[in-house]
């Protein structure tokens, strides 16, 4: 991954910064494997959680990661997409 800083400005009290961010198919890959590793974490700690808001915080969060996963892998798709191309 490679950060490009294109341009700063100051509005407000504030600065706002516009960046070009390149991604490889390697940065997106180990993504989403960090993201499965998450979900199996918590899919083992659900098994052994006692009923109660803990066990839904774990099910909010399974629910979290199915989504980020399956965002994840249209990104690593979308490799296999343009080299087909």
């Amino acid at each position: 991954m490679t950060t490009e800083i294109t341009s700063n400005s100051y509005k407000d009290g504030k600065r706002v910064e516009v960046q070009t961010v390149t991604y490889e198919k390697s940065d997106d890959l180990y993504a989403l494997a960090n993201a499965q590793r998450r979900y199996e974490n918590v899919c083992r700690q659900i098994e052994t959680a006692a009923e109660g808001a803990e066990l839904e915080n774990l099910r909010a969060e399974k629910a979290k990661l199915e989504a980020e996963i399956s965002a994840k892998e249209t990104i690593v798709a979308g490799y296999d997409a343009e080299s087909e191309e």
